[in-house]
């Protein structure tokens, strides 16, 4: 548990715990220490809204397979987390659930047995900049909420048997957004692509519902570059190049395109 709303933020302590570190008022708090807990159990959770988060450059890890995440946020509005790492997590990153307004910023997961960074669809308006995502096992970063923004993020999947790198949805954008390594590099439902790289993928970037792109790099993926099953995507200045057992550059089985 914990007390929050008052001037100072709240320092969480570091070491290895049994329990999860519960944020039940409003208010700022900082790590003091790296912290860790058993791969079942959540290091900290996020149950008030308007809660900042500073990692203060410290880590949340877990130790062995489970189900526990880094940060829980189950359904609240306006939290911010930022500035640390958080290592094998036995589930989840960051796993937000519902709500609004989530951030998060300079945070690095590395191998989460799930996902990095997952905003579920019920979750509006995330904002997710200047974040690394390093061989985690189902997404590296995803955002399924309306209106999404991530920018400045690198993504390196474990290999080309699983893993989303990018997911967004709904009338997100990624901007200036690297991703590498994974079955599908990058996933638009209905969102926009602007100035990334998607490399070294199985499946470079997949759009549908009227998604886009603008400036993209898909380089030396090995199955397809780019595949939309819409009438509506829109394609601008990209560069697509394939590794030697690429099968397609740019794959469509819609009408309608504008390739540009």
């Amino acid at each position: 548990g914990s007390t929050g709303g008052t001037t100072d933020p709240v320092v969480i302590p570091g070491g290895t715990f049994d329990t999860a570190y519960v944020i039940t008022e409003s208010g700022s708090y900082v790590l003091g220490g790296n912290r860790s807990t058993s791969a079942s159990v959540n290091v900290i959770e996020i149950t008030a809204p308007d809660v900042t988060l500073d990692l203060n450059g410290f880590s949340l890890a877990q130790t062995g397979n489970g189900t526990g995440s880094g940060v829980y946020i189950p359904t609240v509005d306006n939290v911010e987390i930022r500035n640390g790492s958080i290592v094998t997590p036995g589930k989840f990153g960051i796993d937000a659930e519902s709500g609004k307004g989530i951030r998060v910023s300079k945070v690095r997961v590395v191998a989460a047995g799930a996902s990095g960074i997952d905003i579920f669809d019920d979750v509006a308006a995330a904002q997710i900049s200047d974040c690394q995502a390093t061989d985690c096992a189902i997404d590296g970063i995803y955002a399924g909420g309306g209106g999404s923004l991530i920018t400045d993020c690198v993504v390196n999947g474990p290999g080309l048997s699983a893993a989303w790198g990018v997911g967004v949805r709904y009338g997100g954008r990624v901007v200036r957004t690297v991703v590498r390594n994974c079955k599908y590099g990058m996933v638009l439902g209905g969102a926009t692509a602007v100035d990334c790289t998607v490399s070294a993928c199985e499946r470079g970037i997949t759009m549908s519902d009227g998604a886009s792109l603008r400036g993209v790099d898909v380089v030396l993926n090995t199955l397809y570059g780019v595949f939309t099953p819409s009438a509506t995507s829109f394609i601008k200045d990209c560069h697509i190049t394939g590794s030697a057992t690429l099968v397609y550059g740019f794959y469509t089985d819609g009408g309608g395109n504008t390739i540009q």
